[in-house]
């Protein structure tokens, strides 16, 4: 393997390095690297990405690997953008090697978005999905409030070099915690018949035993008050007294209005 492929080789693997330690997904990761290498005119590259590290080669007369580790879990999407669109420039010959290598540096000294920042960020968002889902005022700052409190644990997490993987599993047993105050503060909040009612009271619920994750179904929404003896019928039963009582949300919400 040549001077220049190595150097492809290493350009190609901080590139990969810099996108998963600013949020990017591991597939995107490895899409990318292959694309830049590609596309600088080095074949047969090959990258492993994982959470926390990439192995990557290039074949040739002498192959050649490198294993790297990714020691940032932090979010910069703009950084992540920034390689993206950089990527593109290779693909399309308006950067060579040289220019690239210009670009990542520059990509990696963009400033990093203040804790304050991403709070506020991630705060604005869940009040806006709290609007976009029908929710009240009240119900649009608690989600405020949650979402900003979970990004900050996940940013003060993140600076202590835990595992990605383990970090948004502290957060989500914040977010359970959270929602679980939520209820028992605000208990007019319960909307346990619906679908998502359903699946936060069942992963807060520390009566369960034998917790098992699963994605939303019947069995877990709270049972009729009649006893309905055919499946589809009484499954169309709840679901029906579901979309009653999201009708009597929205028309609660229409009266505070």
């Amino acid at each position: 393997m040549d001077k220049r492929d190595r150097e492809i080789l290493q350009f190609t693997v901080d590139a990969g390095i810099l996108l998963l330690a600013n949020g990017a997904e591991t597939f995107r990761a490895q899409q990318t690297m292959v694309y830049i290498a590609k596309n600088l005119g080095a074949e047969g590259c090959e990258a492993y990405v994982l959470t926390n590290g990439i192995i990557a080669s290039l074949k040739g007369d002498s192959a050649h690997a490198q294993v790297r580790h990714s020691p940032r879990n932090g979010m910069h999407m703009g950084r992540v953008e920034a390689i993206n669109e950089m990527s593109r420039e290779i693909a399309n010959g308006v950067l060579d090697l040289d220019g690239a290598k210009v670009r990542l540096e520059q990509v990696r000294a963009m400033p990093d978005m203040t804790v304050r920042d991403q709070v506020l960020a991630c705060a604005a968002g869940s009040v806006c999905f709290g609007y976009i889902f029908g929710g009240n005022v009240l119900e649009c700052l608690i989600a405020g409030a949650v979402g900003g409190m979970v990004q900050y644990a996940m940013v003060m997490l993140a600076r202590t070099g835990m595992n990605r993987i383990f970090a948004r599993l502290a957060s989500a047993a914040m977010l359970v915690c959270a929602v679980s105050l939520v209820q028992v503060i605000c208990p007019w909040l319960d909307v346990e018949t619906t679908a998502i009612g359903a699946l936060a009271l069942y992963i807060s619920d520390e009566s369960i035993e034998n917790f098992q994750p699963m994605n939303i179904n019947f069995s877990i929404v709270q049972p009729l008050e009649q006893r309905i003896r055919k499946k589809a019928e009484k499954n169309l039963a709840i679901a029906n007294r579901s979309l009653a009582m999201i009708d009597e949300l929205i028309q609660k919400e229409k009266e505070v209005q």
